[in-house]
């Protein structure tokens, strides 16, 4: 999660880039990210670690992982390959 949270820090330009950086520009952001979410993260990984022995996940795990809660779609937004509203392949 630390990870993404870094790596969208970056496409919205709230982060600086640190590709190939060898100052330490990337533990930086990283400090930075954990300072603003560190309570969200670790109140989903409590949530993360309680569930882990309940979830199995089949090959098309994402949808297991939307009925969870630990991903969420967009309102309006609809899973590839589904007809908008039905549910169904187009």
């Amino acid at each position: 999660m630390i990870t993404l949270l870094h790596e969208f820090g970056h496409i919205i330009d709230l982060l600086p880039q640190d590709a190939d950086n060898l100052d330490g520009q990337s533990v930086r952001n990283t400090d930075e990210v954990m300072r603003h979410c560190r309570p969200e993260v670790e109140a989903r990984s409590k949530q993360a670690s309680r569930r882990a022995g309940r979830i199995s996940l089949p090959a098309r795990g994402v949808e297991t992982l939307a009925s969870t809660g630990m991903v969420a779609f967009p309102p309006g937004l609809e899973r590839a390959g589904k007809q908008e509203g039905t549910g169904q392949k187009p």
